[in-house]
């Protein structure tokens, strides 16, 4: 089976703020991805694109495709900052990934797995119910949720909606 990964930006380190595509870009690349995934003699992947994952499944909806066939695609790739993932820097330091740069705990001190497990901020993450904003009220929050080192590199809060996402929540309508 052969992939292809397509990687969304995260400022950080060199990435800079006016280097991130705007919500509408985003969308227009992940429509075109979806509608390529369907023709491409492979997979489409993305990392740190959460989105893709709602429109794969708003598409579903609007136009009666196939759920299931949807579903497993979107499930190939539902991690998210400390949801599946976390980061050890060469230090010992353990964050929710290597985007998100909040120090969750240290290895020399504590098992990954417990900061994993049990630290709030990874709890929180795992959480889509702690989302704030508009990422708070969107339907798609369970296979989405944003990418919380984007929200924190724009906002300061991992928390907060995620900038480079156009979807109104209120907006939507399934067919």
């Amino acid at each position: 089976m052969v992939w292809w990964d397509v990687f969304f930006l995260v400022p950080t380190g060199r990435g800079q703020r006016d280097d991130v595509c705007s919500p509408e870009e985003h969308e227009e690349v992940y429509r075109w991805l979806m509608e390529l995934e369907d023709t491409a003699p492979y997979l489409v992947k993305t990392t740190l694109g959460q989105h893709y994952r709602r429109v794969l499944l708003q598409d579903s909806l609007k136009n009666g495709k196939n759920l299931e066939k949807t579903w497993a695609k979107v499930s190939r790739a539902s991690t998210n900052d400390g949801k599946g993932v976390c980061f050890v820097s060469h230090i010992g330091e353990v964050y929710p990934s290597g985007f998100l740069p909040v120090a969750c705990g240290n290895v020399r001190r504590e098992s990954v797995m417990e900061i994993y497990r049990s630290n709030p901020t990874f709890q929180a993450l795992r959480d889509p119910d702690k989302l704030t904003g508009k990422r708070g009220r969107c339907p798609f929050r369970m296979v989405c949720g944003g990418c919380r080192a984007r929200a924190y590199a724009f906002t300061g809060d991992y928390l907060a909606a995620e900038p480079s996402c156009s979807f109104n929540p209120g907006a939507f309508e399934v067919g």
